[in-house]
């Protein structure tokens, strides 16, 4: 079965740096969040292109993505106390750098375009963008997950966007049986379209 933390990868930025370690203070990291809304421009989180636009100094880049978010103000970590009371440290699975990463509870918390992405690591919702590549690179693994990929790739993303389909199914460990017992609205739609991989995901 699909793995939902294997999913989960695809939504994290490819942060590749040039060498330069910032000497960051701990209210860089401040989310500045704006009363009923996202970050404060500049503030972790916040929608950047160029790192001086962000109070950190830092802004790292997404991959290539649905919403054409170019990257988010973040900043090195070592461990969640380093990004202030609205972030949490995780591990960039592609480059292997922790970076400050704004927490959310739904898209509303987030920067315009970024979606709130439940994060297993840190039971956690964090705000990021999803890679145009995610349906593609889950063709390519064969099997169920190529047929869930290629039958249910709306519905899939739509479930990764919310964050407690993104729970039940790992909860579930995307086993569309166990999903089927859901009220929530995402994971059923995923056990409908499901049916067409029965031979594949037994």
């Amino acid at each position: 079965m699909t793995d939902i933390r294997f999913l989960m990868k695809r939504f994290f930025v490819d942060a590749h740096r040039a060498g330069t370690v910032f000497a960051l203070a701990l209210t860089a990291c401040s989310s500045g969040s704006k009363s009923g809304g996202g970050p404060s421009p500049g503030a972790l989180g916040a929608v950047c292109s160029s790192p001086t636009t962000c109070t950190s100094g830092e802004c790292a880049p997404f991959t290539s993505n649905t919403q054409n978010v170019p990257g988010f103000c973040s900043l090195l970590c070592s461990a969640t106390t380093s990004c202030g009371s609205d972030g949490t440290c995780i591990t960039v699975p592609t480059t292997g750098q922790n970076l400050c990463f704004q927490t959310c509870g739904s898209a509303s918390d987030c920067a315009q375009g970024l979606s709130c992405i439940w994060t297993e690591s840190v039971d956690a919702g964090v705000c990021s963008a999803v890679p145009t590549a995610t349906c593609s690179d889950l063709q390519a693994q064969g099997g169920c997950d190529a047929c869930l990929a290629t039958n249910c790739c709306n519905q899939l993303l739509a479930c990764t966007e919310d964050v407690a389909c993104a729970k039940i199914a790992a909860s579930c460990a995307m086993s569309i049986t166990c999903m089927q017992t859901s009220t929530n609205a995402a994971a059923q739609a995923i056990s409908t379209c499901a049916a067409a991989c029965t031979t594949q995901c037994p």
